[in-house]
């Protein structure tokens, strides 16, 4: 029976892959005439406009946009993605149903707090953010401490749906969607053309992720900025005020209490990943989490943006016309982008070096003591966290340790892209020397 069941299984899985084949190749028909009428006769055959989009969501969806920060916001984005000569059909229908997704959710999490306000009487105490560039080992370091249970860092499938409450231990609801979720993820990777985007970001269900769920339903998805040419909505991006900022975090905030609400948070402390990027902003988040411990993780940027930039360009398949090549566009936007938050990071820190309830707030490591010796970092985050170091999550971090060692892939193959070498050298001194990076 059991022999019979997995059989049924396995036969579910592979009739969902050889469906998916299908409807990709139809979907690659599609996009080539969709192009050709687009680029010889001027005519776009599918409709992108906030318009058609808002009436497709429910009305918790409307309301979410009904908040005029955010659909000022996406109005901006889906004008420039209307523009957009690199946006292909099937990129406008998954850039559509990601944002429902993060929306749809949203408003089930606004529509709970409704229904039960003390949904945000839960306090989330001494929170601890990894704010850092990618490619840093941050991931590597949000999950190797995530393997301590006295961190809640929360996991992929419980940003994208977040009702029914995520429960500890898991409610028969919270696996079940993680079963589905599970072959979702394991039937993209099969039907993927892209081995590069495999290897480099193999995502689970219960993998603890970053803010990217949560920030799609604020109007915020920055990879779009760098793999698409939208120069309005990217524009807006970087025009935020620090009210705006303020309102993205306390909206996280609302979203981190009801998720945390029955799991156990009184007890446990908040373990957060955000990459820098367009919702990145320090004096807001400490603003409204100011007991919060901020973890940045320092590496040369020269070795970031290629690897960075060829993650970008393996994702940027699903979103742009087919055979587009846009690898140097990607990198040379990274390199601008990166820049500009180097300045950042240091401008903030010297900010912040005169004010002494903020004196402990920041705790810096080296990507390569991280590669080299990670035991010892997590002690230094603990000691620097107020985090008790226990024989039981030392004999948790050297299994996980020893356990991600094997499984260490091959080191990634970049794609051709030229990097402004001595732009990079002049304008990221500052931020090297400051971090004593100029030696690594």
């Amino acid at each position: 029976m059991k022999d019979s069941s997995q059989l049924d299984e396995f036969l579910s899985v592979y009739i969902r892959i050889f469906i998916i084949k299908m409807i990709f190749y139809k979907n690659l028909l599609r996009d080539i005439l969709y192009l050709l009428l687009y680029k010889f006769c001027g005519i776009c055959v599918y409709e992108i406009s906030f318009e058609s989009f808002y009436k497709e969501l429910s009305d918790h969806g409307k309301n979410v946009l009904n908040v005029p920060f955010r659909r000022k916001l996406f109005k901006i984005l889906f004008e420039d993605l209307r523009n957009s000569k690199e946006l292909s059909y099937s990129g406008w229908y998954s850039i559509k149903t990601e944002f429902q997704r993060a929306i749809e959710n949203k408003g089930n999490i606004e529509k709970a707090v409704e229904d039960d306000p003390t949904l945000l009487d839960v306090k989330i105490k001494d929170p601890v953010f990894l704010v850092t560039l990618p490619r840093t080992g941050s991931t590597f370091l949000h999950t190797l401490l995530a393997e301590d249970k006295r961190w809640k860092a929360p996991e992929f499938w419980e940003m994208t749906k977040t009702i029914p409450f995520p429960r500890d231990p898991l409610s028969e609801d919270n696996k079940e969607y993680i079963k589905q979720l599970d072959n979702s993820l394991d039937i993209n990777k099969k039907f993927s053309n892209s081995k590069g985007l495999i290897s480099s970001h193999n995502m689970k269900a219960s993998d603890p992720e970053g803010f990217l769920p949560f920030l799609k339903a604020e109007g915020i998805f920055g990879i779009l900025s760098i793999i698409l040419k939208l120069p309005k909505y990217t524009k807006q991006l970087q025009s935020f005020s620090h009210d705006d900022y303020i309102d993205i975090y306390k909206s996280l905030e609302r979203n981190f209490k009801v998720l945390g609400r029955y799991q156990n948070i009184e007890n446990r402390r908040y373990l957060l990943n955000q990459h820098f990027g367009p919702s990145t902003n320090i004096p807001a988040l400490l603003e409204v989490f100011p007991d919060a411990k901020i973890i940045t993780i320092h590496r040369d940027i020269k070795k970031i943006v290629p690897s960075m930039a060829s993650l970008y360009s393996y994702i940027a398949i699903k979103y742009q016309n087919y055979r587009l090549s846009a690898i140097q566009l990607i990198c040379d936007n990274l390199v601008d982008r990166y820049l500009d938050t180097l300045d950042k990071i240091v401008q903030v820190r010297q900010e912040y070096s005169t004010k002494k309830q903020f004196a402990n707030s920041f705790i810096d490591i080296h990507f390569k003591d991280l590669l080299d010796n990670p035991e010892e970092v997590v002690k230094y985050i603990y000691k620097k966290s107020n985090m008790k170091y226990t024989k039981e999550c030392e004999e948790k971090f050297t299994v996980s340790i020893y356990e991600k060692g094997k499984q260490k892939q091959n080191p990634h193959k970049y794609e051709k892209m030229v990097l402004n070498v001595e732009k990079i050298r002049q304008k990221s001194f500052r931020y090297n020397k400051k971090f004593n990076l100029i030696a690594n």
